[in-house]
């Protein structure tokens, strides 16, 4: 029985699984994600320890999201999203030395040009902290601690953006592996740094400015890591002086939109963090800690298959093989919603054990684990969304479009801003990822419905069905997975944890073989 089961969930998603070359890439960048991730819960799980959901977690939260913001801002999400493409394509059709120097005419452009910005950040950080947090103007001690420690880590969008770029370079030459664990690294020394700080029983000043200094240090070992593994596979940069070449302008022109669509959708970001400001301290935190969970199946999901998906679709719609492009973004859409819808319905189940089972200790409270798990039950809710988005934006970037994400991109910006001032007062800071997830899943809406409007997107009858039995193996499994967490609700949260998960994995997959051996199969 097992494997006349195990025969037809084969069969059923072969036609989703079989004769395309990112599966392969999707796995080696989700496994090496899936590593960076955990990594990052670990270290979040050692934050909670350490300083809580307090007055200085709140502090390290603002002053990490400056860096962050603009790393996605100037190279993760909208210099790769055109570089990726343009590389894939020159090293199809051109020689492999003006590959090379292409490569380093915009090391060198993005290295100094990011030392300039550095400069002028670290002096205007104040201003820039004024706005972006504007409820803590009445609370001076946190506002001035907030642009200290600012100061003190912003040298790290240097590293981090470089980093980026030359993941970037990786990504075109189909070598995932380093680009998708790299942060691995940065957690390590951060996670040292909170530890050191504990044995020595330092005071939470001392530990935040080891902090600051593990985060430093950790972005320097990422850059020289990622730069010797491009030196590895043939690609050696130097830096020299800046030229704006006709191809160099032509690929900033070329970003300039992909820029302004990632500022707009991090901008997200900061409307969340500038809402946050106005509530009770800890409400950053509570966001912070349950946007990290959150955030671990969408790298998984979303960010591996959009890596992975890139250069392959760039190819196909290069060399006009617009069927082969839809066939496999519908595989890939697919296969993305197969795992996110679940992992959406998973973790709003079992919120409450995981946030205890992994946070619940030393300065991380009741209290604290009861918003914490409020936060996460209203950010999974928009899950598939944000894994669509990913997919989405993959393929407008692959057709050289980066204007009309920007578009819905800032229709979701001023959904988001409205809908968190209407939810921020009856729910607190769960009003704020709520606001989060809606919009999120308003922007997938919207883009995929400019896609198929513009016969870039066509999914197919069976596509649909594939997915309608996606969602109903998942709202069985919630059922299922909701009655077992309830049945243990006296036992420890690993037990209640560890049941669920194994419940709800064997019941989705034989939901999913039930439905679509009766559904999807002619």
């Amino acid at each position: 029985m097992c494997a006349k089961i195990v025969s037809i969930f084969t069969v059923r998603f072969a036609d989703i699984l079989m004769n395309y070359n990112f599966i392969k890439s999707f796995l080696t960048v989700s496994s090496w994600t899936f590593i960076s991730r955990i990594s990052g819960v670990v270290r979040e799980m050692v934050l909670a320890s350490v300083l809580g959901a307090g007055v200085f977690t709140d502090i390290y939260l603002f002053a990490i999201k400056i860096p962050n913001f603009f790393r996605r801002f100037f190279a993760e999400g909208a210099l790769n999203a055109v570089l990726v493409p343009k590389f894939s394509s020159m090293i199809e059709h051109d020689t492999p030395d003006n590959v090379q120097k292409f490569a380093n005419q915009l090391f060198s452009i993005l290295a100094v040009w990011l030392l300039v910005f550095v400069a002028i950040f670290e002096v205007g950080m104040p201003t820039v902290i004024s706005v972006i947090a504007p409820g803590f103007k009445t609370r001076p001690f946190i506002t001035s601690n907030i642009v200290y420690y600012a100061r003190l880590v912003f040298p790290y969008i240097w590293m981090i953006s470089m980093v980026a770029f030359i993941s970037g370079i990786l990504n075109s030459l189909h070598r995932f592996a380093c680009a998708s664990g790299i942060s691995v690294i940065l957690n390590i020394s951060i996670v040292s740094a909170l530890v050191c700080g504990q044995i020595g029983k330092f005071s939470q000043v001392a530990i935040m400015h080891m902090l600051c200094l593990g985060i430093i240090i950790g972005g320097l070992l990422q850059f020289i890591i990622v730069l010797q593994n491009c030196k590895k596979h043939g690609m050696t940069f130097r830096l020299s002086m800046p030229r704006l070449t006709p191809d160099v302008k032509k690929i900033l022109a070329a970003t300039a939109p992909g820029m302004a669509g990632a500022g707009v959708v991090q901008i997200n970001v900061f409307v969340d963090m500038a809402f946050a400001s106005i509530l009770p301290t800890g409400a950053v935190s509570y966001l912070g800690y349950a946007d990290r969970l959150n955030q671990l199946p969408l790298s998984l999901i979303g960010a591996a298959i959009g890596t992975t998906l890139l250069p392959p679709l760039s190819r196909l719609w290069d060399s006009h093989k617009h069927d082969e492009a839809r066939a496999a973004q519908n595989k890939a859409l697919v296969i993305a919603l197969m795992f996110a819808i679940p992992a959406a319905a998973g973790l709003f189940v079992t919120a409450e054990p995981i946030v205890h089972m992994l946070y619940g200790r030393g300065a991380f409270d009741l209290i604290a684990e009861h918003n914490t798990t409020a936060a996460l039950k209203a950010f999974v809710c928009g899950l598939p969304g944000y894994v669509a988005v990913k997919i989405f934006s993959t393929i407008f970037f692959s057709n050289k479009d980066t204007r009309t994400p920007v578009i819905i991109a800032g229709i979701s910006v001023l959904l988001n801003v409205v809908l968190n001032a209407v939810l921020i007062k009856p729910f607190g800071h769960v009003g704020i990822a709520i606001a989060t997830a809606v919009s999120a899943s308003i922007n997938a809406l919207l883009s995929g419905l400019v896609l198929s409007s513009r016969k870039l997107l066509s999914v197919q009858k069976t596509q649909w069905l594939q997915i309608l039995g996606i969602i109903l193996a998942s709202v069985f499994m919630y059922v299922v997975v909701a009655g077992v967490v309830a049945h243990l609700n006296e036992r420890s949260a690993i037990c209640k944890t560890a049941f669920a998960v194994v419940t709800g994995l064997f019941t989705y997959v034989i939901s999913v073989c039930a439905l679509y051996r009766k559904y999807c199969v002619k």
